[in-house]
């Protein structure tokens, strides 16, 4: 019978045990889901996850971008551009998985996305899933929040809450599909339940809960063939969720941050882990990519164009 020498069985223990300590609680998914015409805003964003993750915790972390096929080449496009930012200095690489096309509206296609998490593979490799928008930025490490034991349940989506709890509110086009009655929006009120934004959320990586990701994904695809008026997924996300009682708006409150000021105005609170551009009347994707890269050049010492240099510099 072969023995291991000792010297190599201490080095396979030490590895499973600096394997285990890294990762005690599992792993996180951010997933993204944009076109590549908004490849500008995903790289910042992107830029600024690995510029708060420490080296222990990159191999905790995976990266997926959901990139819709508005045309067969987008997907494409975008792994070229990933390719151009020289991917191989990066310590975690983004894995692009194309959608198909379902024959919905451009905007809808793009936004709808977000919930087609059922589709990516090799999922039970994570934990807990983090859906960002391209407008975020991360300003501190999303791990200890999403992995802390026990703090998400299973079948529940958690999410911002936004607005006021009000029979307008939730009516109107950006919360609701005008289909609640004045019972259920009682219910809603007596309850607790809030409208939610849709750009930032989070849940178990379990089967009952991705098997609710899909229905949410069908039941927005049968409203949209129905006819059914709506601002894009915000108003699916927020039926879907608050009519089943599956959502949850205290979890993330206070970690992610709404930043709605001028260029150069935003400035994170002490418990902000994701800052969310949001438009709020001021306007153009080219508007929220100044506001981004101000706050990088204002308050994130190690931002992503230092990031990029040092990979340049690496290169050359």
């Amino acid at each position: 019978m072969k023995t291991i020498p000792l010297f190599v069985l201490i080095i396979l223990t030490a590895s499973a045990v600096i394997a285990e300590w890294q990762c005690p609680h599992g792993k996180l998914l951010v997933y993204y889901c944009v076109d590549s015409g908004y490849y500008d805003l995903f790289r910042l964003s992107f830029g600024s996850l690995l510029s708060v993750l420490s080296p222990k915790e990159h191999s905790c972390v995976g990266v997926v971008v959901l990139v819709p096929q508005i045309n067969a080449s987008t997907a494409h496009e975008f792994r070229a551009r990933l390719r151009e930012e020289k991917q191989a200095c990066w310590s975690v690489v983004p894995v692009v998985f194309p959608l198909s096309a379902t024959g919905v509206a451009v905007r809808d296609e793009e936004t709808l996305g977000r919930f087609r998490v059922f589709e990516v593979p090799d999922t039970a490799n994570y934990t807990v899933a983090l859906y960002v928008d391209a407008d975020t930025l991360f300003v501190k490490s999303p791990l200890s929040l999403m992995l802390r034991s026990g703090a998400l349940k299973n079948g529940q989506v958690y999410a911002v809450p936004t607005g006021t709890s009000t029979s307008a509110q939730f009516n109107s086009r950006y919360f609701g599909l005008h289909h609640y009655s004045s019972q259920q929006v009682d219910g809603f009120i007596r309850d607790g339940v809030k409208p939610m934004n849709s750009g930032v959320f989070c849940f178990n990586l379990q089967s009952h809960t991705i098997a609710m990701m899909r229905d949410l994904y069908y039941f927005a695809m049968r409203e949209i063939f129905a006819g059914t008026k709506h601002f894009v997924d915000q108003s699916f996300f927020n039926h879907y969720l608050l009519t089943h009682r599956l959502g949850n708006t205290t979890f993330l409150k206070g970690h992610v941050q709404m930043a709605s000021g001028k260029v150069g105005e935003t400035v994170a609170k002490s418990s902000t882990v994701v800052l969310h551009f949001i438009a709020a009347g001021l306007g153009s994707h080219q508007y929220k990519l100044q506001r981004m890269q101000a706050y990088l050049d204002n308050h994130h010492t190690r931002h992503l164009n230092w990031k990029m240099k040092e990979c340049q510099n690496k290169k050359d």
